[in-house]
Parts: C-alpha cells; sequence; structure tokens
C-alpha cells in the first residue's frame, strides 16, 4: 500500500513537471512573438531568452517522451470470438483532437466577431475571419497529431523503453486535451496582445509605460520579469479552465452533471449573451482610439457573465432549470435592451430594474392579451424543463462542500472586480490582481465620455454593470 501512495506521489510530481515544461516550451515562443516591430529586447534580456529556449528545447522532448510512453491512452482492447484480447485504435479519442482545433478556431472567430460589431468596414473574407489559422495551423497541426498517434501506437514495448519512459509521467487522454486546447489558446495572437497591451499599453495611455529605456523601445530585465509573471498568470488560468472545460464535456457525453459540466455551460452561455448584448447596441462609426473596442473588453464580460451564471447554478443546483432560467432571464434582458437602445440610444441599467418588483406599474405598460400569452409560454416551458430534467442531466450538479467550496471561490474572484471598479480613481484602493489592475490603469485611462457614438457605446455597457464613471471601464 505504501509503495503504491509512494508511486501516485511521484507520478504527480512528473505531472506538475510536464506541465512546467510546456509552459517553458510555450512562452519561449510567445517571448519571441509578443513584442511589437520597433521594440527589442535588451543585451542581458537576449541572453537569458536563449538559455531559456534552450531549457524550452529539452522540456518539449520530455514533452514527446510522455507522448511515446502513454501510447496506450489511444487504443482498446477488443475481445475476439477466440477470447484473445487485441489492441486497436480508438478512434472516438482520436477524432476528437481535430474537433478540440476546430471548437477552439470558433471561440477566436466569435471573438473576431464580437471585436468588429462596430467596424462598418468589417466584411467577411479569408483575411478577415482569420482562416489561415484554421487552414494553414490547425488543420496541418491537427494531421501531425494524427500522425504521430498512428506512429507512437506501432512502436513495439521493450526493456530499453521502459527504462526511459520511468522519467515521464502517466497520463490520461483528457490530459492530452488538456494540453492541447492550452496550447492553441496560449499561443494565440490574441493572448499575446493582451497580455503585451494591459502590460505595457499605448504610448499616449495615461498608465505608466514600463519599458527601461522609452526612448529606444528595449525591454529590460523589470519589464521581461513583469512580462513573464503576466504570462504565468495566463497560463494558469487558461490551463485551469482547459481542464475543466474537457471535464465538463465529458461529463456532457456521459449525461451527467457536476461543477465541470456548470463551468463549462457558465463560460458558453456567457460568450452568447456577450456577443447579443453587445449586438444589441450595435453603432456603427469611425474606429476607437484602441479600435473598435477596448483589449480584453468581451473576455473580461464573458468573465463576469461567467460569474453570474456559476451563481445561478449554484443556487438552483439543478441543471436543467437553472440552464433555462440563465435563457430565459438573460434572453429577455437581450430583447429589452434591444428595444430600449433602438428606441433611446441607451441600453437598460440595472438601477432601473427595480421597477419590475412593482407589478401594477409593469401591468399597466403592457396589454393583459400579451401576458396571458406570455404566462401560457412560461408554463409549457416550465412543464418541458420539468419533463426533461427528469431524463436528462439528473441530479444535483454540487454537494453541499462542493457548494461552500464554489460559493468562496466565487466571492473571491467577484470582490476585486467590484472593489477595483468603484474606486475607478482611487487607486490606493483597489486590490492588486494580475492583468486586471494593469488592465484598468494602462487600458481605460484614456478613454472619456467625450460624446463619440463608440466611446458612449462603451460607457453604456460599463453603466450597465457598475453603474455611472466618469471614465470607461470595460
Amino acid at each position: 500500500m505504501q509503495k503504491y501512495s509512494n508511486i501516485i506521489k511521484k507520478n504527480r510530481i512528473l505531472q506538475i513537471i510536464s506541465i512546467i515544461f510546456l509552459f517553458i516550451g510555450l512562452s519561449s515562443v510567445n517571448f519571441a512573438n509578443v513584442l511589437p516591430e520597433e521594440v527589442t529586447y535588451s543585451t542581458p534580456v537576449t541572453f537569458s531568452l536563449l538559455a531559456y529556449r534552450i531549457v524550452g528545447f529539452f522540456g518539449l522532448a520530455y514533452l514527446a517522451l510522455v507522448f511515446v510512453k502513454n501510447k496506450d491512452i489511444w487504443m482498446m482492447q477488443v475481445t475476439r470470438r477466440s477470447r484473445r484480447k487485441n489492441k486497436l485504435l480508438d478512434w472516438k479519442k482520436i477524432l476528437a483532437v481535430p474537433c478540440i482545433l476546430i471548437a477552439y478556431y470558433l471561440f477566436h472567430l466569435s471573438m473576431i466577431l464580437v471585436e468588429n460589431i462596430n467596424n462598418a468596414a468589417f466584411s467577411i473574407d479569408y483575411i478577415s475571419l482569420n482562416l489561415n489559422l484554421l487552414v494553414e495551423r490547425y488543420f496541418p497541426l491537427a494531421f501531425v497529431i494524427l500522425l504521430a498517434i498512428g506512429l507512437v501506437t506501432h512502436i513495439p514495448d521493450s526493456k530499453k523503453l521502459q527504462k526511459v519512459s520511468n522519467i515521464a509521467a502517466d497520463i490520461k487522454v483528457e490530459h492530452f486535451y488538456m494540453a492541447l486546447l492550452t496550447s492553441v489558446a496560449f499561443l494565440d495572437n490574441m493572448t499575446r496582445r493582451l497580455v503585451w497591451n494591459t502590460g505595457f499599453g499605448p504610448v499616449n495611455s495615461a498608465g505608466n509605460l514600463r519599458l527601461v529605456y522609452v526612448a529606444n523601445n528595449i525591454v529590460g530585465r523589470d519589464d521581461f520579469l513583469r512580462l513573464f509573471g503576466n504570462f504565468l498568470f495566463a497560463f494558469i488560468v487558461i490551463c485551469i479552465l482547459s481542464y475543466f472545460i474537457v471535464k465538463g464535456i465529458q461529463a456532457f457525453k456521459a449525461n451527467k452533471v457536476n461543477f465541470s459540466l456548470a463551468l463549462t455551460s457558465s463560460l458558453l452561455l456567457a460568450m452568447v449573451f456577450n456577443y447579443f448584448i453587445q449586438a444589441s447596441m450595435k453603432v456603427e462609426s469611425g474606429p476607437m482610439f484602441y479600435g473598435y473596442v477596448v483589449a480584453g473588453m468581451s473576455l473580461f464580460q464573458i468573465l463576469v457573465l461567467t460569474l453570474i451564471f456559476m451563481a445561478i447554478y449554484l443556487l438552483l443546483n439543478r441543471y436543467m432549470i437553472a440552464t433555462a432560467v440563465i435563457i430565459l432571464i438573460f434572453g429577455s434582458f437581450t430583447v429589452g435592451n434591444a428595444i430600449k437602445f433602438s428606441e433611446r440610444q441607451e441600453p437598460v441599467y440595472v438601477s432601473e430594474l427595480s421597477w419590475l418588483m412593482n407589478l401594477k406599474s409593469l401591468l399597466s405598460f403592457v396589454d393583459l392579451k400579451l401576458v396571458a400569452v406570455a404566462a401560457a409560454i412560461l408554463l409549457v416551458l416550465a412543464a418541458l424543463v420539468i419533463l426533461l430534467s427528469r431524463k436528462f442531466f439528473k441530479g444535483k450538479i454540487m454537494s453541499w462542500k462542493e457548494r461552500g467550496l464554489t460559493a468562496v471561490i466565487l466571492i473571491v474572484l467577484a470582490f476585486p472586480l467590484v472593489q477595483n471598479f468603484r474606486n475607478f480613481t482611487s487607486p490606493d484602493k483597489q486590490i492588486n490582481v494580475p492583468v486586471l489592475t494593469q488592465y484598468i490603469k494602462v487600458s481605460n485611462g484614456d478613454i472619456l465620455w467625450k460624446g463619440s457614438p463608440n466611446i458612449s457605446n462603451l460607457d453604456r455597457r460599463a453603466k450597465q454593470t457598475y453603474g455611472r464613471f466618469e471614465v470607461g471601464t470595460i
């Protein structure tokens, strides 16, 4: 028993080492591509990066060894009539690889569409949709991975290979999926742009430009360490989300409910409603100072919506019912927001929702026939949800312990968001959060409400969530 426990501990350490090597290998690529054309690294940083890339190369070699050692995760055992067990390729697991890459491209595409909602000159073509990412990178990558799987599964077992692979971690297929999703997300140009913009920002931003030699555009030691810290923080967040997304999809396929499924559903619904809420306030005008949206605005709003949706899943603790409530409430909010914006050029503010509690005042503005029809539709939908919940995704999402831990996590994540934006003009009262604090100080310093339609549009989105501010927050 003690020997088995030691083996598990050793394997966990090796898995952590694998994740560290994955970060070093991926970040070495990002460091080479994150700098704008006019910016360079200082000579000491350049030499440090060279050594870092060498470590990254050996790290990727170690990951290749892990891939070879765990070749059986792509196999399934089949019992023949002769009762002999043969190993065959499990194509369901293998075909999930290109599906992950295609799914991530769809996420990438959704970010492009959201960023260009207010871009009147945006046209749908190969370049604008960044199809080269799918055709020239992800498809070849999928082919290489599938080819590698085919090759390693035909490598015969040997004592020499077993001795060498003892230093490699044992993994499951979901660990490979997580690593793949983490890799494509971390290497995405949008991730590099977000990290650079929040860490250093535009030249004429109200935030402090942290380049050591500003006149020469050189990234020195202190700036590089700050950039390294931001990339590390981004990697940890992406890695954790990738793990829960993979587990959530597995739970969905198995018709089971758990925390991972709730989080994955919250992220997906947040992406959908983020797009429609912004589309309902579409303003076609000239480009803003920072582009058509502030860097990271969409991801930040997705984060806020995800926290809200997770709170609903936490309170109701029934997957089908909570999902229906989210769709009903935020679907109605999106429609009402679009109607008000089209007529008065302003959205529905959170402070205005209090009138919904006054039913007499509400019914005085609505035809009673429409109320009756709406009530009938709600009853039908409620009955449908109850019937479906008896067959699909039955049971509680989380236990009481899991709900308590989730509640603590939600509070910890939500508190700095609310605190920092309430004290937007008082930096001494803000909570220092990696990327978020820099995002507030750097990306938003020059965004004032000066009557520009695009700026005003951002103003409305900020006020919807946080109330009235003197400067833009999203």
